[in-house]
């Protein structure tokens, strides 16, 4: 089987124009994608270093611009000069001597930019080498711009090199990235090359440069980079899932990206995965230089049918010697299999998406296919510590019959909101448990009818999500756009649990937080004192925390130090010598 070459970047940006068409909204602050990046997969060349630049020398760059008003790059050795907090500190190697900064969102809705900051001094060290590649590293976020390095070898012709063209709109780069550019075609071989990078956007958000470098270019270098994965259901598309009830597991299609960094052509390129009962690989195949491949990975991964975490490892290879091994290895795929949870986000909050116009209440969620019938009974919802006090809150069942024809099932009641200190996770129970059924597909939204104070109600968003697998909508839309990012907004099939009927001496129990993080507080009225007994099991049946207490007659007050349990569902039980009361509980870690 061949890989996908030059047809994924055409795929992808068609992916991305959809997206834009569909989704054409731009939030007033940073509300969108704020991301906690992962650890960037970079390309560490082990050939000669030819030149470097720290940008600790403010007098061998210049600055020129036709920006309107006038807003132009900048070196400044201000590690918190980006205008989101998820880039404080910058993490450039040597960005406390200085690093290049443009941003366009400080300039507001009227501006734009078309600015370069150019590099004065002429490189010398190219002269005898004909596979040159330039390094840098960066901080980004996205919205509409055009990024790139322009390389001259006479500092009057210069030769432009796109970058980041292939990031969505409204996300975040790592913090920091590396980016890696092949310029031998301008730069191999000569004896002056000029090196300079130019942004243009309109109100857009921001670039940030550091650590510019020019090595020789290694002959053999294959760079694992991502690994795409998910179902296809009844909606058409392939859904990723990160935790998938165990009425719910299916065969798991994958695929891995290479990319080829060296000049010399790759033959028998295979990617190898293995992990839990799971061998597999892609067929063998050859990527020419610097170009980009898409391999399917066979077989598809069925999940062992246990509940826990399960994860699969990917690595590249080809017959000849790799000169940089360390980045042969691709992204971990990782999910959870549970009993209840069914979710489309990666967990850790990444971003978060709210409405600008916060006064106008809003939806967002995610397509869920179903493969075997199963009733659900609320939505967790993770919601950010931005949200404003007071802020109501709800969940929505649609199913799904089409992009736009969304049929709203179920309901649930509105909740409102208090002060949060710390980010969230919301069960919101609908009025009624709804039957879902077996090759049907559904839309589960949270959202808000609008709130007096900004910014409103703040859901957290993790992942990029494929065109046409997640939505928004506002209450004076006439129809759905399609959502870059996958929200926070989880399946939940836990049954609705029956608590016992309260008998002559058994106490009124009420537990607080619930999610709860480090700490669960329990309150409950004795009629008479005596000795209580409490325990907590696990989604195993397992008791994993046991307590014996002698309660007052009164309202009795206990803490249970909750600091070491995982994240994931429980049981709390609070039994007397007569009666017992239950409840569920949920343990989140608040990022």
């Amino acid at each position: 089987m061949k890989a996908i070459l030059s047809i994924f970047y055409v795929l992808f940006a068609l992916n991305a124009i959809g997206q834009q068409n569909k989704m054409n909204f731009r939030d007033p602050i940073d509300f969108g994608w704020e991301s906690k990046p992962k650890k960037p997969l970079e390309h560490q060349p082990k050939a000669t270093l030819l030149y470097s630049n720290d940008f600790s020398n403010t007098a061998q760059w210049s600055f020129s611009n036709t920006s309107t008003p006038s807003a132009d790059w900048q070196i400044t050795t201000n590690l918190n000069a980006a205008p989101f907090a998820t880039f404080h500190p910058a993490g450039f190697a040597s960005g406390f001597n200085g690093y290049g900064i443009i941003d366009s969102d400080a300039q507001g809705g009227t501006a734009a930019q078309d600015a370069y900051i150019s590099l004065i001094p002429r490189i010398t060290t190219c002269e005898t080498e004909p596979f040159v590649v330039l390094q840098f590293s960066q901080m980004y976020r996205r919205f509409n711009d055009t990024t790139s390095v322009e390389v001259s070898n006479n500092g009057n012709n210069w030769t432009e090199f796109l970058v980041n063209g292939t990031i969505p709109n409204s996300v975040n780069s790592s913090n920091p990235e590396t980016v890696i550019v092949n310029i031998s075609s301008v730069a191999g071989n000569q004896d002056s090359v000029y090196i300079r990078f130019r942004y243009r956007a309109s109100d857009a958000w921001f670039w940030a440069i550091d650590d510019v470098k020019i090595f020789t270019q290694d002959e053999f270098d294959l760079v694992g980079e991502k690994i795409n994965f998910g179902s296809i259901g009844n909606w058409g598309l392939q859904l990723p899932y990160t935790q998938i009830p165990l009425s719910q597991i299916q065969p798991i299609a994958m695929e891995g990206k290479v990319r080829n960094a060296g000049f010399g052509f790759q033959t028998d390129v295979q990617i190898l995965g293995s992990g839990t009962s799971y061998t597999g690989a892609s067929a063998l195949d050859g990527i020419p230089p610097n170009l980009s491949a898409i391999y399917p990975i066979l077989p598809d991964w069925i999940p062992t049918a246990a509940l826990g975490q399960q994860s699969l490892n990917f690595t590249v290879q080809s017959p000849v010697l790799d000169e940089v091994p360390a980045n042969n290895d691709l992204q971990n795929l990782n999910i959870e299999i549970t009993s209840y949870l069914y979710s489309r986000d990666e967990l850790i909050r990444e971003g978060r998406v709210s409405n600008g116009a916060y006064t106008i209440g809003f939806e967002t969620g995610n397509i869920f296919d179903i493969y075997s019938n199963a009733e659900i009974t609320s939505a967790l919802v993770h919601v950010a510590n931005e949200s404003a006090a007071n802020t109501k809150l709800f969940a929505k069942l649609y199913e799904a019959n089409g992009i736009n024809d969304f049929i709203l099932l179920a309901g649930s009641d509105t909740l409102v909101l208090p002060n949060l200190s710390q980010d969230s996770l919301f069960r919101v129970r609908l009025k009624n448990p709804v039957s879902l059924l077996s090759g049907k597909s559904y839309l589960l939204v949270a959202g808000s009818p609008g709130s007096p104070a900004f910014p409103g109600l703040v859901i957290g968003t993790a992942g990029i999500a494929d065109i046409f697998t997640a939505f928004y909508t506002t209450t004076n839309a006439t129809s759905w756009s399609n959502f870059t990012e996958r929200p926070m907004v989880r399946m939940n099939f836990e049954p609705v649990l029956t608590i016992p009927e309260i008998g002559e001496n058994v106490f009124q129990m009420i537990t607080f937080p619930n999610p709860l993080n480090d700490q669960l507080n329990i309150e409950f009225t004795l009629q008479n004192p005596q000795a209580i007994q409490l325990e907590i099991y696990d989604n195993q049946g397992r008791m994993i925390v046991e307590k014996r207490e002698q309660g007052v007659l009164g309202r009795n007050k206990l803490m249970v130090d909750t600091a070491d349990l995982y994240e994931g569902h429980y049981i709390l039980k609070i039994a007397s010598l007569k009666d017992s009361q239950v409840r569920n509980i949920v343990k989140i870690q608040l990022y």
